[in-house]
């Protein structure tokens, strides 16, 4: 049987001699350079030599060139099978991911076989090792020195440079050590985030049942309320886009009357009553629900402006019909009393007396003015015509 050990010393002094022989051309002595030669020829003899007694193979370099080609292609696969256990759905734990609960639900089912899948990965993993490649006379096992000093001569080879690297992929692959560790704290913790996550879908299920009934209500402040834990943090199967555009549609209402409200002194400086009005009197038409949230605000805004309109009205009118006859003012109560308010129909009808108040006196004075000067000039049948 051959020793691999001997294999191995051997190995390791040819490949010193392929590190050598690539840095031949900055020999410049020949005795350097023939002394290598030398060395060439009595390492091909005793390797040959040993060979034919059947103690070597007839390139040990070569043997352990494909022992180390094996060990690299180890070393990829435990690494790909490490960080993919280790980061499979590693972004949901500190945040919430677009999923559905029938995505929620399903990952749960497969998490527990990927738990149980890992024991067979790392005795796969494991089965790729051969232990003559490692050196266990240490607790921290590594692989043998000459494989590490043949591996510097090897093109394209995968294996850690660090020795620590290369321990944890050893352990890995026995289900031991660090990253074996790490692996199961992961899927733990995923474990516990996918339950967290399917109460979480459940509150938002419940948020959004309130926010609805709430909107329904035109309850539109409580809605925001009930809708602002659910920001940021959305599931594929709740359609939160609905209660947005609910909500946008409710405030866009109270919207228009606040912008009533700011333009409201520049509207009335125009006098423009009638269409001021109308539009109020169209915003009253969106309120379909007095008594909630949105109504209440609605009509608090619409109050103040129907006084304002009220009082301009007022302050307008007395200076507009003092200049209009008796026979005009009644002709503009008749035709303008739908366009205003009680109060300013009571003042059209002071005004009204008033005018038929200053008539009557001015029919009095002129006739008391005829019977003065009737009696003045002795026409007594005029006098008597006149009181008649």
């Amino acid at each position: 049987m051959i020793d691999d050990a001997f294999i191995r010393q051997v190995a390791a002094l040819q490949a010193n001699l392929k590190m050598l022989e690539s840095q031949s051309d900055t020999l410049s002595d020949l005795a350097d350079m023939k002394e290598l030669r030398l060395y060439k020829a009595r390492l091909s003899d005793y390797i040959e030599s040993h060979a034919r007694a059947g103690d070597l193979p007839r390139d040990p370099f070569q043997a352990i060139e494909q022992r180390l080609v094996a060990l690299s292609e180890f070393f990829t696969a435990a690494d790909q099978e490490y960080q993919r256990l280790k980061n499979w759905k590693a972004d949901w734990i500190n945040s919430v991911p677009a999923v559905s609960l029938a995505d929620l639900q399903s990952t749960r089912t497969e998490l527990a076989e990927q738990i149980a899948e890992v024991p067979h990965i790392q005795e796969g993993l494991a089965q790729r090792l051969s232990p003559l490649d490692w050196d266990t006379s240490s607790p921290s096992v590594d692989l043998h020195s000459e494989h590490m000093a043949c591996a510097q001569c090897v093109i394209g080879l995968k294996i850690p440079q660090k020795p620590a690297r290369r321990i944890e992929l050893y352990q890995f692959a026995h289900g031991v050590g660090d990253l074996a560790k790490k692996t199961s704290s992961h899927f733990t913790a995923l474990g516990l985030r996918i339950e967290e996550l399917i109460a979480l879908h459940a509150d938002h299920v419940k948020a959004v049942a309130e926010t609805e009934q709430h909107l329904s209500n035109h309850d539109f402040r409580s809605a925001q309320n009930a809708f602002k834990g659910l920001a940021g943090n959305r599931f594929l199967d709740i359609d939160y886009e609905k209660l947005e555009a609910e909500t946008r549609k409710l405030e866009s209402v109270l919207a228009q009357f606040m912008h009533l409200d700011a333009l409201l002194d520049q509207r009335l400086k125009e006098t423009n009553y009638k269409s001021v009005r109308a539009e109020l009197e169209l915003l009253r038409g969106l309120i379909e629900q007095p008594d909630s949230e949105l109504g209440r605000e609605c009509l608090a805004i619409a109050e103040p402006i129907e006084l304002n309109i009220e009082e301009q009205i007022e302050l307008e009118i007395p200076r507009f019909l003092a200049n209009m006859s008796h026979g005009f003012i009644r002709t503009v109560s008749l035709h303008c009393s739908s366009l205003f308010s009680n109060r300013a129909k009571l003042e059209l009808n002071r005004l009204e007396r008033l005018a038929e108040a200053i008539a009557k006196a001015g029919r009095q004075a002129k006739i008391k003015a005829e019977a003065a000067y009737i009696k003045s000039s002795g026409n007594r049948a005029g006098e008597k015509k006149v009181i008649e």
